[in-house]
């Protein structure tokens, strides 16, 4: 069995990207003391990647006002997807964000992702 035929899950990659501070939302501040504005596009930057979704542990954190779930999974790409850290991954209902990529041996790539959960 390939390699490629384990990756059953489909998924959907954001890369960050940098804006320009609009002048309109600076409340009088001089645009060069703004810091830049980092976020995510609304149109995926690489639809239908091929990948592989485990989960790896979750834990519950009480706070005030409510608690928080903190889920780890583990993300398997193909060697040659271009991921990079602070991605965020959407898969069906589910909304990652990834951390460094690590190519694992020149065969393929794996990357810790989190998710916090407002319970």
């Amino acid at each position: 069995m390939s390699y490629e035929k384990l990756l059953t899950d489909r998924c959907e990659i954001f890369h960050l990207s940098q804006k320009a501070n609009d002048d309109s939302k600076s409340f009088g501040i001089s645009i060069e003391n703004l810091p830049d504005v980092i976020e995510y596009g609304e149109e995926a930057d690489i639809k239908d990647v091929k990948c592989y979704i485990t989960k790896r542990s979750e834990s519950v954190s009480q706070g005030e006002p409510q608690n928080v779930m903190i889920q780890s999974y583990l993300v398997h790409f193909r060697k040659n997807t271009d991921v990079r850290n602070q991605d965020k991954l959407i898969s069906g209902d589910i909304v990652l964000i990834l951390q460094e990529p690590k190519a694992i041996k020149k065969h393929h790539i794996e990357v810790e992702a989190f998710r916090k959960v407002v319970l």
